[in-house]
């Protein structure tokens, strides 16, 4: 219960958020705990400055907008803090939803005192500046982020490693930025835990949206009562007495020996699934899968009768859901920037991509042709936007046994002297060059860092605009964003799958079908994108490649 208090004593009101003078300290409050409920903020009610009155009015009246909201949250500022804080709600369109954003990522932030310096406000302000795309993260025509990409072509290439880290709030079901832990291939075994913890939040969130996990709100007739819904129970329901039929999301994993169970973040579940039937998708160990079935009295055991992936959804639904945020890491658009692109897009009916994997270059047989693939392009009008070449760079993969850099290293000299004959490619396009899984490493773990500079030093010189990127890497083109990625996923998805997938001939319309079912896989474990439309086209497009080829791959 908030009651008012009259102000008593305005003068105390004023010292509390100025410089004190003489030395004296301010009176110091409790450290505010950063885990603790969610603070309720009472919306704006009748904003007592207006932004067309006179600069010192409306200056002041803020300055008292701002002290009783951040009041509110038991929070103080000094002055300059103050001054940066007003003079930011100034530069903005909107002062009030600038404001609230600032409160937000106050919520966000650990603090150790309530006491507000112009350190902690300037970070607050970079991090809505960077979210909004203003200040110093707008460009000068004021188009906001999207101005960001390149004028010539709207790519943005985004390595795996200077991606944001977002973290999910289940509190205030929120997502907010973790930036303060360092990123690192040789990372602590917390790491491991913390990475399942944070896809199964992700997952969470997202299957709570679904309409078919969204039990009605109110009793209504007709077609809202017959909507049918699947009421997803905590694991600890099951424990003890549980009758009937349940619907349960956990990980699927082998904690013992031919023994798998089900974890969610409040406990764990052995499971049979020797009689489930199954969607379609490879079921690998450590995948969330969302099971339907029901508790044996016998031994406590939940057989599932039915088993599935979590239900993905598009592109839109998750942009308006978590408020248009960048996970990528290519500046964040806003609704207006992206339909001005999906014009664009339109528009440039001539941009292409091309996409080249397993060059290997210490095959001559390899140079050759890409050498006609390079006359090719470079004999039309248009020319392609961007060259994607992705390894193994090598037919032989690099392993304890082989370490040859020097040979490696002159594979890319010899492609660096193609490349200079053809200086309208090498000029005017963008290259990628993703490494592959058997391409000299730190490490054969995901994510890869890109190929070392001393290995492709006459490559990088020969290609101005070439981007040495990640496996995976991102890419930004326009409003769409594309993941590049090298692995043997199908050989590892089959090798670790709980229930083997069934044998099917050898045939270009059974290998389509196998493509669509990892490519959903992938899409609805969140693993690489969240877009199950655009993944199945993805997979349609290689089915109609191994159709080409007469069903002997790419």
């Amino acid at each position: 219960r908030i009651t008012a208090t009259p102000r008593t004593d305005r003068r105390l009101e004023f010292e509390q958020f100025q410089v004190p003078s003489r030395g004296r300290e301010p009176r110091r409050r409790s450290p505010r705990v950063s885990k603790g409920p969610p603070i309720v903020r009472r919306p704006f009610q009748n904003p007592s400055w207006a932004p067309e009155e006179s600069s010192s009015n409306s200056s002041a009246k803020m300055q008292g907008v701002v002290n009783e909201e951040f009041k509110m949250m038991g929070l103080s500022m000094r002055g300059d803090a103050m001054a940066a804080v007003v003079d930011f709600l100034e530069r903005c369109d909107d002062p009030h939803e600038a404001l609230s954003q600032m409160l937000d990522e106050l919520d966000a932030k650990a603090l150790t005192t309530s006491i507000v310096d112009l350190r902690c406000a300037e970070e607050v302000i970079h991090a809505v500046d960077k979210r909004n795309g203003t200040g110093a993260f707008a460009a000068p025509d004021g188009q906001g982020t999207a101005a960001l990409l390149d004028d010539e072509d709207g790519i943005t290439i985004v390595d795996a490693f200077d991606m944001p880290r977002y973290c999910y709030d289940t509190q205030r079901k929120v997502f907010h930025e973790n930036a303060g832990k360092v990123k690192t291939i040789n990372a602590s075994a917390e790491s491991k835990i913390e990475l399942y913890r944070e896809r199964f939040l992700l997952l969470q969130q997202r299957v709570a949206r679904h309409r078919m996990f969204v039990k009605p709100a109110f009793s209504a007739s007709g077609a809202a009562a017959q909507r049918t819904y699947c009421e997803l129970t905590p694991l600890t329901g099951l424990l003890g007495h549980s009758v009937g039929t349940k619907y349960v999301m956990g990980c699927l994993s082998q904690l013992e020996d031919d023994r798998f169970f089900l974890e969610d973040l409040t406990g764990q579940i052995q499971v049979d699934v020797s009689h489930a039937a199954t969607s379609s998708g490879l079921y690998t160990e450590n995948c969330i899968v969302v099971a339907e079935g029901e508790v044996r009295k016998s031994d406590g055991v939940l057989e599932v009768r039915a088993l599935g992936f979590p239900p993905a959804e598009s592109r839109e639904d998750t942009r308006n859901a978590t408020n248009f945020l960048d996970f990528i890491g290519a500046g964040r658009l806003r609704p207006k920037d992206i339909e001005r692109m999906v014009e664009e897009e339109a528009a440039s009916t001539s941009d292409m991509f091309v996409v080249l994997s397993d060059v290997w270059l210490d095959r001559e047989s390899t140079f050759a042709r890409l050498r006609t693939v390079f006359e090719g392009f470079d004999s039309l009008d248009a020319i392609p936007s961007m060259f994607v070449l992705m390894g193994d760079f090598s037919s032989q993969p690099f392993g304890p046994t082989r370490f040859g850099f020097g040979d490696y290293a002159k594979g890319f000299d010899k492609l660096a002297e193609l490349v200079r004959e053809f200086p309208r490619l090498r000029q005017e396009a963008r290259w990628v060059i993703v490494p592959g899984p058997g391409d000299p490493g730190v490490s054969s773990a995901l994510p890869r860092p890109p190929l070392m500079p001393s290995l492709t030093e006459s490559l990088r010189a020969a290609l101005p605009r070439a981007t040495f990127a990640s496996n995976p890497a991102r890419v930004r083109y326009r409003s769409q964003d594309l993941v590049f990625m090298r692995e043997d996923l199908q050989s590892r998805m089959r090798r670790n799958c709980i229930l083997p997938p069934t044998e099917i001939e050898d045939a270009p319309a059974e290998k389509a079908a196998r493509e669509r079912a990892k490519a959903k896989a992938l899409a609805r474990e969140a693993r690489l994108e969240r877009n199950e439309a655009r993944a199945e086209r993805r997979a349609a497009a290689r089915a109609e490649k191994l159709q080409l080829c007469g069903g002997k791959g790419g």
